[in-house]
Parts: structure tokens; sequence; C-alpha cells
């Protein structure tokens, strides 16, 4: 063990819900004791539950409660914690918190605050990185602003404009022609002082379809570096990643052993200690950048865990310590392949708009590593990324862990708030993916094949939905079946059909009566319900289709219904389901702002009005921004016309559904809707 071993017992999480609750897990099998954080949005989050104590940090503002440095600390002293883990996000690649947690007597498990200011800056880790051997993309990354301009012409477009702190790809946007430039440049450095409290960007040359790579690596005090292999993360919307995996399908052994070798030689010359992530591109040919480090542990970890058969957190402990790596690089051996997907509070079919709310049901699939801490009834916030869990498999070849991962997807439940569950089910099996050949570009190349759900699934849970109050009411009792797992419907009639039509994304399920048997689109269907509740069986005489469904809580009015359905990995949810008439539609929230009336389409907080009473207004024009998980969303003028009232002002936080403002359309009475 290291002369300079440093002790400590109790543990304060300086973060929130899935890395928090990852984090816990581990210190809990070391033995030590632990405490939470949480804001007041997260009072009754489940991570809170598995640390031995919390402390509610003080602040109006829930998502900057975890951003305050000094509220921290001050929760670890009244604590009496002794060491303190970032997680990521948040403060974890924050320079002045590492140096102020060392001020304060306590152990930071991560980086040396002189390490993090370092490589956390983009623009001085390029330098280092460069200096230290790594072949870096072109780029500027200067603070002079008529050298800004002159760099961009000179790099060429298209250009990729990065704040120069934090990470996670949030912040950054693609520019395409010098026109773009200042609008670019202005919005980037808005969301990089939000995100990161630095305005500071760089700029960068846009590479066309590359992979992207990254190197794990884990460095001690003694000067012991080793990298754990590298992982793909090319799967990406917004620059942010989505689906990742290790190793990499366009990696050979050749180019594995030279990203890797010049990683750890680098990591050396720079003095690094902990873990760190090397991030690069490689282009078309094969040709390795390095465009960034992250100085701490990263979302995408668990399969690097998979792969190693290690526990990144104990090592992040261990070097904490002072002790030397548990492994040498000799010691450490790859096993298989591993895959891990990001399930996100978002609508991939509103370009991923973030989404909030209850969850009402969560029912993860037990043949998983499922990395979370949701539970049914909890509240999704609006304050913070979107990320709700980490699924992980891993198998012995990539087929095998892609056809498992597909089927925990499909055996997940989740319920209440839309997620891309179903996007990723589908990107998961989509040939480009199946055969390796995903590159950057693989959403915006493919996103419009992925993002909508199958019209056979969204039939059958109308089919459902439709006939769920009949079978609530005709159900008379069940009959045992073979499998354990369903029973059958006893029916005091058999004589009702329902037969579902689809046009121009409307549904509709007419009631006919005078018909024997029970059928969908003229094919005979059996209904089984599952020992489980919710759980239902859609048989026809080739298979059974597993159906959840859940009447929603909230619905609006006696004379409507609302459910939600999961039909494999997808999600609908269903609203204005009228029995007498037979007529059901698929609710659809991107019709709210149909009219004269702008709905929010998020719950977040008003942070621009873009019209005042009486403007003239034209279709498409931007009316509201919404901020929300760290997102903003923009509501667009449905007609032409005039602003007649306007419900909100700029800070004020509001719900989904909330009126924003009216419309009054061309050669109509202002006064109408005011």
């Amino acid at each position: 063990m290291s002369e300079h071993c440093r002790h400590f017992s109790r543990v304060l999480v300086a973060n929130r819900n899935e890395i928090a609750s990852r984090v816990l897990r581990t210190l809990h099998q070391l033995g030590y004791s632990t405490v939470a954080v949480c804001s007041q949005a997260d009072l009754t989050a489940p991570y809170i539950q598995l640390a031995d104590s919390f402390v509610l940090l003080d602040g109006l503002d829930p998502a900057a409660a975890y951003l305050n440095i000094q509220g921290l600390i001050a929760a670890a002293k009244q604590s009496g914690a002794d060491a303190i883990h970032p997680g990521y996000g948040f403060l974890a690649e924050n320079a002045d918190f590492a140096k102020e947690c060392v001020q304060a007597g306590l152990v930071f498990i991560g980086p040396t605050a002189e390490s993090i200011r370092k490589m956390g800056d983009k623009a001085e880790g390029k330098k280092v990185m460069k200096a230290a051997g790594l072949p870096c993309i072109p780029g500027y990354e200067g603070e002079d602003e008529q050298d800004l301009w002159v760099a961009a012409n000179q790099i060429g477009y298209p250009i990729l404009i990065k704040p120069r702190a934090g990470g996670g790809g949030k912040g950054m946007h693609l520019v395409s022609h010098a026109n773009e430039l200042l609008v670019a440049l202005e919005s980037t450095r808005l969301h990089a002082g939000k995100l990161f409290a630095d305005q500071r960007i760089i700029l960068e040359r846009a590479l066309f379809n590359p992979r992207h790579i990254e190197v794990q690596i884990f460095a001690d005090s003694l000067g012991n570096v080793v990298h754990l292999g590298e992982r793909e993360c090319s799967v990406q919307r917004r620059h942010q990643k989505l689906i990742e995996e290790s190793p990499s399908p366009a990696v050979s052994p050749e180019k594995r052993r030279l990203i890797t070798t010049l990683s750890v030689e680098a990591i050396q010359k720079i003095g690094y200690i902990g873990a760190g992530t090397l991030e690069f591109l490689m282009d078309e040919d094969g040709y390795f950048y390095f465009i960034e480090m992250n100085t701490r542990l990263q979302v995408e970890h668990p399969v690097t865990e998979f792969c190693t058969g290690l526990d990144l957190v104990e090592w992040q402990i261990r070097v904490a310590r002072g002790e030397p790596l548990p492994k040498k690089q000799s010691e450490i051996h790859f096993r298989g392949h591993a895959i891990e997907v990001r399930l996100c509070a978002e609508d991939p079919q509103q370009d991923f708009l973030p989404q909030s709310g209850t969850l009402l049901k969560w029912l993860p699939s037990s043949e998983i590593r499922v990395d979370e801490a949701l539970a049914d009834d909890y509240q999704v916030p609006h304050y913070y990324d979107s990320l709700l869990a980490k699924m992980v498999v891993h198998a012995e070849d990539r087929g095998v862990a892609i056809q498992k991962m597909v089927r925990g997807l499909e055996q997940s439940v989740l319920m209440g708030i839309k997620t891309n569950q179903g996007f990723l089910w589908r990107c998961l099996q989509h040939p480009q993916y199946k055969q390796g050949l995903a590159t950057t570009a693989f959403i915006p190349n493919y996103g419009h094949e992925l993002k909508d759900t199958p019209k056979d699934s969204i039939r059958l849970g109308l089919y459902l939905a439709a006939i769920y109050p009949f079978l609530q009411k005709h159900t008379t009792h069940f009959l045992k079946a073979k499998h354990p797992r369903w029973r059958y419907l006893q029916f005091e009639q058999d004589y009702f059909l329902f037969q579902v039509q689809v046009q121009d994304g409307f549904y509709q399920v007419d009631t006919l009566d005078n018909k024997t048997k029970t059928i969908l689109d003229s094919q005979p269907i059996m209904i089984h319900q599952s020992a489980q509740t919710h759980q239902w069986y859609m048989a026809t005489h080739t298979h059974f289709t597993p159906v959840w469904l859940l009447s929603s809580p909230e619905t609006p009015s006696a004379e409507t219904k609302e459910y939600w359905l999961q039909i494999k990995a997808d999600t609908l949810f269903i609203r204005d389901i009228y029995l007498n008439t037979g007529n059901t539609s698929l609710g659809s929230e991107s019709n709210l702002t149909e009219g004269t009336t702008v709905y929010s389409q998020i719950s977040g907080k008003v942070v621009k009005i873009h019209c005042s009473l009486g403007d003239e207004v034209s279709l498409g024009q931007n009316l509201v921004t919404v901020e929300a998980m760290k997102m903003e969303h923009n509501h667009l003028a449905r007609i032409s016309g005039t602003v007649s009232g306007i419900s909100i002002a700029v800070g004020n936080q509001t719900h989904k559904g909330d009126v924003l403002l009216f419309i009054s359309p061309k050669n109509a009475d202002p006064s109408a809707t005011s």
C-alpha cells in the first residue's frame, strides 16, 4: 500500500438518480457508510433510500442545487462524510469543486484539480495531447473573435462548435455554411454558460460519417497506467450517445493495439491520476483523431466492466485511497461482447423532445443488468438530463449480445411517459447496426425509419384498449391454462367484433354485433390474462403477443378514457375512446398547438417569449421557448394571425398542456379569444 494512503469511511455521493444508486451500491459492498444528497424535486426519489442518510440541498432551482460547491461541501461536513464521489455530470469535471473538497479536508474520489482543469478544458486538452503524441482534428482553440472567423474559413465547412468545458455532447452545434456561424456561436455560448458556467468555445473540422471510439484508462498515484479496452459510441442523437458497445466492431486487433498504446503513453506523459476516457473519431479511411478527454467515470462504463470483470467504481475508490492499481496490464483479460442502451424520457417522433410526468409502471427485465433508480409512481422531473436507466448485456459474441438486448427491451415494462424504448429496439435490429456498419450518421440517415411504431402494434393496442371495458364487464371467471403464466377468459357472450381502420394517422375502432368469435383484421384472436397484474396476451393461431395495459389515472373527463399500452418494446398512449360510437383515436401531443390556442408541449421553464400582445405572426413562426431537461423547445405558430392573449411570463414554470398564448386567425376579431 502507498505511503500516501488516504483513509476515509463515510462517502457523500454528490449526484442523483441512476449514477448515485450505482456508486452507492459499490460503496456498500466495500463496507463504506454513505450519504445521498437531493434537491426539493428529488425528495421522494428512490435513490435516496439506498443511502444510510441524506441531506436536502438548499435552493429553489433543483438543477442548481447540485452545482452549488459550498452547499455540497457543507452537506458533507454536516453528515460527517470525509470523502465525496461526484458521479458524472454536474460537478464531476469541475476543477474548483475538486480543489475546494481537498481544501475542506475531504477526499475527492477523482482526478486532481490540476488534471481536471488541464484536460476538462477541450482547448487545453488538445494542446496537451498533441504534445503527448496523439493526432488531433484541425480546429481553433483561441479566444480572439477576429481570429476565430479567419480560422473558420481556413478549417473549411462543415465546422463543429463545441463548449470548451463540460462533456456529454451537450451544447454542440454543426455549421454547414459561413452564414450560419454567427447564430450558432451565440447559441453554443448560451448553452455552454447554462450547462457548464463557461461560455468559451472551440472550433473543429466536422468529419463525414466518422466512428466514435473511446479508450478507458486508469492511473494511480504511483505512476502505473493501464487501459481497459475501447468502446464504440457511434449511435448518437444531437451528439449524445444512445448505444455503446465493447469491443468496437470497426477496430481491428492492430488498430486496437495502436490506439490503446498511444493512449497509455499519453497518460503517462501528463501524470494523470484516476479514471479517464480518451475520445477519438475514426474517419472512413481508418485514421484516428483525438477530440477530448473525460476526467470522470463514463455513463457507458458498465460495458467495460462486463468485458473485463472489473468494478470501475471500486477502482476509483482504491486509487483515491492511494493504493496501486488492482491489476497490471498483463493481468487484465477481455472476454466477449457487451452492449449498453440509454433509456431516456424523450419522444423520438418529436425530435427526441424531453418528457416528464408520472411513471405508472416500471418492471425491468430480470435477464439483463439495469442501472436505474426508478419505481412505480415516480415523478420524472423536467429539471435534469432525460436519462432514466441504462440497460446492459454481455455475451460471448456480438450477435448474441444484440439478441439479448432486443429481448431485454421487450421484457422491460415502462409506462406513463413516452420514452425511446421502442426506438432503441428498432435500432438494434436495423441491418446497418447488426452488420457493425453504424457511424455517427446512423440516426440522421435512418432515424425516420426507426421512430414510428409498427402499424400492426398500433392496431393490436387499439383493439385491446377498445375491448378492455368489455373484458372488465363481461368476464365471469378465468379458466386455467396449461401454461402457468396464462389464464383464459370466459365471457358471458362471444359475439362482439372489433375492426381497426387506419387512415392518414387517424385510428378508428368500430364495434360490430351479431358475429361469432373475436376477430382482428379477419384473424381469430384469443385473449389471455397473465397472473401478473395488467399483462395480457393476444393469441393468434401462430403466436402470443404480450401486451401491458394501464388505465391512466389522469383521465380528463368521464366520457374519455386514456390508456397506456406496451406491445413488445413499443409504448402507446391511447386517448378519446368513445365506446358508444366505437370511435377511437391515438392521442398525439403534437396536435396540441393546432388552432388558435397554443399549449405547452412539455413541462419546463419559460425562457423566452418571442412575440407581444397584438403582434402579427406567421405560420411556423417561433412563439415561445420552454426549457426542460437541459434542452430548449420552441413552440411554433400553427396558423397565421394576431396574438390576442398571453398567459405566461418569462421565468414561469409551465406544465405539459398548459395554455401559453392565443392567436386570432387572420380576418377574425382579435378580442374573440382574449
